[in-house]
Parts: structure tokens; C-alpha cells; sequence
């Protein structure tokens, strides 16, 4: 039995950002250095126009080095028995959220964080480019 033909191509960045908003759950990975090491962490999301929040706890490490960070944010789907899916790449800067007005307008954020105990900081990572592929 041979293999159908595989094709891969890539995603237009409006499309990145339909799959990004609609993926359920909304979990991904997001990457950055510290310390000379690079460092994944999986964490839930929300997109909120051009950009992704994440809550985490104050006393984390990501939330010890957000102001500014550069940051790598991934999210895919697969299925594995058809051997598809899509895989998107959001690059930018991530910041803690200090601004009342910008906290009372994300507190509806349906962001909800599968790690144990409160995860009530918030933080927006400003995507500069963002990519993706299909493979189907």
C-alpha cells in the first residue's frame, strides 16, 4: 500500500489568527530563553485581536521576566490518524498587564488555566509575525 501524497503549505496570517482565536482547548506552548537556556511552557490562551493573554502566577518564572521578554508562542492540531494538521508560530513581546483599564476589559477573558491554584496575572504577548503551515 503506498502513501497518498502529502502536501504541506503555508498559512496566510489571516488564517493563523482564525485558527489561534477558534482552537479548542485553547492550549499552546510558549518558548523563551532565561538564562542562556531556552524554556517551553505549556499555557492556556486567549486571542483578543492581535494579541495572546495568559494568566500565570506572580511569583512564576515567566511572570519574573515578562516586561519585554521576546517570546515564541506555538499552538497546533494534529490527527494522527490521518497523519494531518496545522501547526502556527506567533512571535513578539510579552508584558505583564498593569492597566486597570486593560485588566477590566480582559476579565471577561474566557481564560482559564488547567495548572492548579490562582493564576490571576495576566499577561499580553503583542505579536509582530506570526506563521503557519498545513499539512494535509
Amino acid at each position: 500500500m503506498t502513501r497518498p501524497r502529502v502536501m504541506l503549505a503555508e498559512l496566510p496570517p489571516d488564517e493563523c489568527w482564525t485558527l489561534l482565536a477558534a482552537r479548542r482547548p485553547a492550549l499552546g506552548r510558549v518558548a523563551f530563553t532565561d538564562r542562556g537556556r531556552t524554556v517551553v511552557y505549556p499555557m492556556n490562551y486567549a486571542v483578543t485581536g492581535r494579541s495572546i493573554y495568559l494568566r500565570t502566577d506572580p511569583s512564576s518564572r515567566l511572570a519574573t521576566v515578562a516586561g519585554g521578554l521576546d517570546v515564541t508562542f506555538e499552538v497546533d492540531d494534529v490527527d494522527v490518524g490521518w497523519e494531518r494538521g496545522w501547526s502556527v508560530l506567533a512571535h513578539g513581546t510579552l508584558h505583564e498587564v498593569v492597566d486597570v483599564d486593560e485588566l477590566d476589559r480582559n476579565r471577561e477573558l474566557r481564560l482559564h488555566s488547567w495548572a492548579p491554584g490562582e493564576r490571576l496575572h495576566l499577561l499580553r504577548l503583542d505579536v509582530d509575525h506570526v506563521s503557519g503551515r498545513r499539512i494535509t
